[in-house]
């Protein structure tokens, strides 16, 4: 019973975020291996965009350590936080 009336609670309440939270973007995110350019290795980079509102805005882009979800989590979650207070 009490969880069951936590569940809608939460529910509700991330209802209500979503619908005030304008305006609307969505983050696109694409990896490429590339070749590094002091040596001939290839390298995994990662770039982040953000558009919506008729706005599209760059990220980033840098080389990542391998292209695991983790670490592709990590670098986007890094993109988010180092351009939250960004123009």
């Amino acid at each position: 019973m009490i969880r069951s009336a936590r569940r809608k609670y939460r529910e509700q309440i991330a209802t209500e975020i979503c619908d005030s939270f304008n305006p609307r973007v969505v983050l696109h995110w694409y990896g490429k291996l590339l070749r590094n350019v002091t040596s001939s290795d290839l390298v995994d980079y990662l770039a982040a965009i953000v558009s919506g509102a008729g706005v599209i805005k760059v990220l980033g882009a840098r080389k990542i350590q391998n292209g695991t979800e983790k670490d592709l989590i990590w670098n986007i979650r890094s993109f988010r936080y180092s351009n939250a207070y960004a123009s």
